[in-house]
């Protein structure tokens, strides 16, 4: 086969992309804050970033070139049952 695969990218990514504002419900913050430890509770934008998306070519292209929506304003990593049975 005599294909030519050009290794140049065409669409400029613009990452780190455009995201919503923080929107913190600040009463929410303040219960979850009374059950989970504070390294627990994530509000920065590369844990929110991860969290949003799956991995499929559409996700990721957006990522890269797009706008998201909506990105989740706070990441919780609950530690056992009880912990996600309160969140819930």
């Amino acid at each position: 086969m005599d294909v030519e695969i050009s290794t140049i990218e065409k669409y400029q990514s613009s990452y780190p992309l455009i995201t919503p504002e923080l929107n913190i419900n600040y009463d929410f913050l303040t219960k979850v804050r009374g059950i989970f430890k504070e390294d627990q509770i994530i509000v920065d934008l590369k844990h929110r970033l991860r969290h949003r998306h799956g991995y499929s070519q559409s996700e990721i292209y957006t990522i890269k070139h797009g706008y998201l929506k909506r990105v989740p304003d706070i990441v919780i990593y609950a530690k056992n049952k009880e912990q996600v049975s309160s969140l819930v």
